[in-house]
């Protein structure tokens, strides 16, 4: 091992709940690339309609980002749930599998 490898051994113990040096390796890492400001403000606006619709699952804001990040990067987005995407995402590209909703 050369003098700059990571491999997490710093001489300290990690204790059950310390990640520090998981998440410092990630931060660290050159592929992970941020969230697009355009796609975090529509995120807001997508559940702001969510929940002006009558919705009241909070765990729905994962697939609000991951809609409008795929939106707003023009990737297509694989899904079991294209219901729930084409009504807050219509000019979304979705790939369904097949006899759930593909044309």
């Amino acid at each position: 091992m050369g003098v700059d490898d990571d491999d997490g051994d710093n001489g300290h113990e990690q204790g059950p709940g310390d990640h520090s040096q998981g998440r410092s390796r990630f931060a660290r890492d050159p592929s992970r690339k941020a969230i697009p400001s355009p796609a975090l403000f529509l995120s807001g606006k997508v559940f702001r309609l969510y929940r002006a619709r009558g919705g009241r699952r909070t765990g729905v804001l994962p697939d609000v980002f991951i809609g409008a990040h795929a939106l707003v990067t023009g990737v297509p987005l694989l899904t079991r749930d294209g219901r729930r995407y084409r009504t807050y995402f219509p000019t979304l590209d979705l790939i369904l599998p097949e006899g759930l909703g593909n044309p």
